[in-house]
């Protein structure tokens, strides 16, 4: 061996083997005393010039620097004094100044030889294997890129890596050479064209003084200039020759596909594609115009000149793009060629992907008018919306002054009727009737609202009975007839022949046809004719019906607003005099609709001024819900009472008479009273308190936390008091007088304008002893005041203990409830006198009431608690068998329920205010 310097080493073929690959020598850092030798079995030799030291790396060494095997394809020494040594399979690399060995392990990227090697100027270094080209970061031991034929390679058995003076790799291999650029990223590979032989590369040198690349392949020896290589130009454009749609290969015959032509012209003068969006996997073969070799090329595409402007790159020698999925409508495709980078005019390809029906034209023309219907629907609801919470803020309005109007219109009413009851002249009595008219037509004005406040809410329940409808009608005719004739109206009734019974509620019907006949009144001048007309008939809807038409000779209806007619509120422009407010109709036709009929307005067609009101109703029971049919539907016709009198129609048909105090006339008035009246509204409780302090002690509270400070403070015989107040309502207040031990004996009658049944309900349930609906007439709420302190006088009489036990106190031939509780309270105390077990528990078991219960209903019945109560019956019986003179006291104790003789002693003493033997002694008989 010799080096540079002239110096001859003899080597001795019989310590080595002969086949040595190659031999490196260290001159790194003006280090020139050091061989490594690559050998092909014997693993790698470092040997020192100077001092003849060998130093060898093999599969027999131990620790890190053992080989995997012992054949070496490569070495190189890199800028770092390192030396990369390439394995038959694998790579290790052996830190010269560190002196220390590494084993490379990369193995999902060396599966062959390693055969190449090249430092890259950034440092990282190119490994040629017999797989294809890596670049590998030595400092954190990455593979950065791996590189095959598939990214431009034209082989993937590297022989040679050598690094030019631009920093460009170039790449020997069996089948010719490639260029890398590091700046580009890109292989281009140098065949045909370029002045180089297609030479399979053996070995290679490079001499960068000289810019000269030498190579030694199989057909000899080449040199070149690297950098006089320089591509060729291109400019011919890109050619679609292929197209395949979801694998199908597109040909003339397959040119139109239904009604859709998808190319309009040949192949090779393609500018536009047009798909369906159900065949969108499409596939373009593409081809140079020129004819150069395709087997370089690179195609680049982008769909529609992507915001990023990133090209889509196709692998070398792969003429092929795959398209996406791509969203109905029009598409641009740019498509371009690349040439060891020259890059080809850049073509244009239109692609059309038709689209469903639902994204059509005429689907989305569809969609918007849906939208736009949609949303004037939703306008309209809004409206409607707003127009039904001003509807309903009025009717709140109109049914809270309802509830309000009641109060000063029993202030009103009540002096009306105490006045009429005296002896006025003629013109005085006429006016007080004129105003009781008045305020009853206020008051039947309140009602109706508040039953089409009901019928809203629906909570309006019928009761339907049979009824026998000519007589119904003909009793309202008679009741109607004396208000006509004050006009000089003729009002008949017309029935020609007998009607059949019909189904209605008599309660609410008769609001529909007074409600008919009062309006004609109204509307009909002076001498006028009104008919009430029965008759049958048969409709489409209705079946077998009857009518029942109200006909007038009035002002008639006008023909523009008829169909607001019923409307709430609504009040016709008529020339008559008469003003209504709206709500009459409304009520008539909703109280029809809950009759399952129908209600309708029309002006006469015999050519007479008037108009006809017709109420349609079905025939029978059929159409009726169980519900709906009254349980009782026997009561016969002349004991159902008429709703409406004629004094709401402004005429004096019916005198008042003047009749003395009812209470007078029944029975003895108690005098003294002590009566609480609680309500808020000012006027209406100075009035009570007037009536009854005339006689009685009046306490007066605006509200239940008043009432509550009275009944703390002072004795109270009854509480009369509002439902709706400030602070504490009437309920709340009704609550805490029947929770309360101290006053839980009081009766309390609640005065409401809520008179539904569900109010009603709400006021019994929590213990009420009366419920009176406003307005109402004094005289009752005095009677029934009256009643409730008559009857609690009366239990308390029988069954306070005042009267012998033997004894009964017969009051009525009927019991009511609580005198029919106390008789068996009684009963169950006879019945256990002898038992000291006997308590207010034991008591209520007996009765089959609670303790509470029992404890509240005693107190509130004759004002003691069940436990003096069941003493009081002992005590009493006790005075009875004292009255014998030889009875032992000790025995009578024990007799009556006392555990000892000295309990019985003490409680006889307080109860008689003596001691059992000294009322033995007065008493004996």
């Amino acid at each position: 061996m010799a080096n540079k310097s002239s110096h001859l080493y003899p080597q001795t073929p019989t310590r080595h083997k002969p086949l040595m690959y190659k031999i490196l020598h260290n001159n790194r850092g003006g280090d020139f005393q050091t061989l490594f030798l690559g050998m092909r079995g014997d693993g790698v030799l470092k040997y020192d010039l100077v001092t003849g030291e060998e130093t060898l790396f093999t599969t027999k060494n131990q620790g890190e620097d053992r080989l995997h095997n012992n054949w070496i394809a490569s070495t190189y020494i890199d800028s770092q004094s390192r030396l990369w040594v390439g394995l038959f399979s694998g790579l290790a690399c052996y830190d010269i100044q560190a002196d220390t060995f590494k084993i490379i392990n990369q193995t999902p990227y060396i599966k062959g030889s390693c055969n190449a090697f090249g430092e890259m100027h950034d440092g990282n270094i190119l490994i040629g294997t017999s797989n294809g080209l890596l670049i590998y970061n030595p400092d954190n031991d990455k593979v950065l890129k791996s590189m095959t034929s598939i990214d431009g390679l034209v082989d993937n058995h590297v022989r040679t890596i050598e690094i030019d003076s631009k920093g460009r790799a170039w790449i020997g291999t069996y089948h010719g050479i490639t260029y890398f650029d590091p700046s580009t990223g890109r292989l281009t590979s140098l065949q045909g064209g370029y002045g180089l032989s297609e030479i399979t590369v053996m070995h290679s040198a490079y001499n960068k003084e000289t810019d000269r690349m030498f190579l030694i392949g199989n057909l000899g020896y080449t040199q070149f200039n690297p950098s006089s290589i320089t591509p060729v130009k291109f400019t011919a454009p890109i050619a679609v020759t292929g197209v395949y749609i979801n694998g199908r290969k597109i040909t003339e015959s397959h040119m139109t596909n239904g009604r859709q032509t998808i190319i309009t012209d040949s192949l090779s003068r393609c500018h536009r594609i047009n798909i369906s969006h159900k065949d969108n996997n499409l596939v373009l073969r593409l081809s140079p115009m020129d004819f150069r070799d395709p087997s370089n090329l690179i195609y680049e595409w982008m769909i529609d000149n992507d915001s990023d402007g990133s090209w889509i790159t196709t692998r070398s020698g792969n003429s092929s793009i795959v398209i996406p999925d791509l969203d109905p409508g029009t598409h641009t495709l740019l498509i371009r060629a690349v040439d060891n980078d020259v890059y080809s005019d850049t073509s244009e390809l239109t692609i059309y992907v038709s689209p469903p029906w639902y994204l059509t034209t005429i689907a989305k023309i569809f969609y918007l008018l849906v939208v736009m219907s949609i949303l004037a629907l939703i306008y309209i609801l809004i409206q409607k919306q707003n127009n039904e919470k001003i509807n309903e803020a009025k009717v709140r309005f109109f049914m809270n002054i309802s509830h309000e109007i009641r109060s000063p219109v029993t202030c009103i009413i009540n002096p009306l009727q105490t006045l009429l009851r005296k002896n006025h002249d003629q013109e005085t009595t006429a006016m007080l009737k004129t105003m009781q008219r008045n305020a009853d037509r206020i008051l039947s004005l309140a009602n109706q609202l508040l039953e089409l406040r009901k019928i809203d809410k629906g909570k309006k329940r019928l009761s339907m009975q049979k009824t026998e409808l000519k007589g119904f009608a003909l009793e309202l005719v008679e009741l109607f007839r004396p208000v006509a004739e004050k006009k000089s109206i003729e009002i008949s009734l017309d029935a020609p022949y007998e009607i059949p019974d019909l189904w209605v509620d008599r309660t609410n019907f008769d609001k529909v046809l007074v409600n008919l006949i009062t309006n004609a009144i109204k509307y009909t001048p002076d001498g006028g004719r009104i008919v009430v007309r029965l008759s049958t008939g048969t409709d489409a809807v209705l079946g077998n019906c009857a009518n029942i038409s109200v006909i007038d000779t009035g002002i008639g209806l006008d023909q523009k607003n008829i169909s607001r007619i019923f409307d709430r509120f609504y009040q016709g422009q008529g020339s008559g005099s008469a003003s209504g407010f709206g709500v009459g109709l409304d009520l008539a036709r909703q109280l029809v609709t809950l009759h399952h009929g129908t209600l309708t307005a029309a002006n006469r067609n015999d050519g007479i001024k008037g108009s006809v009101f017709t109420v349609q109703l079905p025939l029978g029971k059929a159409h009726l819900q169980p519900e709906e049919i009254a349980i009782d539907d026997t009561s016969p016709l002349s004991v159902h009472p008429v709703t409406v009198t004629p004094r709401q129609l402004n005429e004096d048909t019916i005198s008042t008479d003047k009749t003395d105090d009812p209470i007078s006339k029944s029975r003895k008035r108690h005098i003294g009273r002590r009566i609480l009246i609680v309500d808020d509204d000012t006027e209406l409780r100075r009035y009570m308190c007037m009536h009854f302090s005339r006689n009685d002690k009046v306490f007066e509270a605006s509200n239940g936390v008043e009432a509550k400070k009275i009944l703390l403070s002072h004795k109270v015989d009854i509480v009369v008091s509002d439902v709706v107040m400030p602070e504490i309502d009437g309920l709340e207040l009704l609550k805490a007088i029947k929770s309360n031990s101290e006053t839980t004996h009081m009766p309390v009658i609640l005065l409401s304008s809520r008179i539904d049944i569900a109010d009603r309900m709400a006021g019994w349930d929590r213990g009420a002893d009366g419920y009176i609906g406003k307005p109402f007439d004094v005289t009752e709420l005095d009677a029934m005041i009256n009643n409730l302190i008559d009857n609690r006088l009366r239990l308390k009489g029988k069954f306070s203990g005042a009267q012998d036990t033997d004894k009964k106190m017969v009051i009525s031939d009927i019991k009511g409830n609580d005198e029919i509780l106390m008789d068996k309270i009684m009963k169950a105390i006879n019945s256990r006198i002898d038992d000291p077990q006997l308590n207010v528990e034991e008591l209520g078991i007996e009765v089959g009431i609670s303790r509470a219960h029992l404890h509240r209903k005693m107190k509130e019945l004759i004002g003691m608690t069940p436990s003096d109560f069941i003493r009081n019956v002992r005590l009493r019986k006790a005075c009875e068998i004292l009255k014998k003179p030889d009875v032992d006291i000790t025995q009578v104790a024990y007799k009556l329920g006392f555990t000892s003789q000295p309990h019985f002693s003490t409680a006889f003493k307080k109860f008689t205010g003596v001691t059992p033997s000294e009322y033995r002694s007065h008493n004996a008989e």
